[in-house]
């Protein structure tokens, strides 16, 4: 249900996020948990980022954060 997206699309969003903490040697689905946990962080930045926060959720992980710590500390 983000961003209005067609069921292709999210499965396709889904897809790419897991290929993309794959490669980057984070667990999928902690980043996947950690989007999902982000409604705000979505909301805030709007859905026509998707990619970019995908992209900031797989780069938290590597460093062992997720996006709302990152989200805290940016608003500090």
């Amino acid at each position: 249900s983000i961003a209005d997206l067609t069921a292709q699309q999210s499965e396709e969003l889904i897809e790419s996020t897991y290929q993309l903490a794959a490669q980057n040697r984070v667990s999928p689905v902690a980043v996947m948990q950690d989007i999902a946990d982000s409604a705000k962080l979505i909301a805030d930045f709007g859905a026509d980022n998707l990619d970019s926060i995908t992209k900031a959720a797989v780069q938290a992980r590597k460093l062992g954060l997720s996006l709302s710590t990152v989200d805290k500390w940016s608003d500090g």
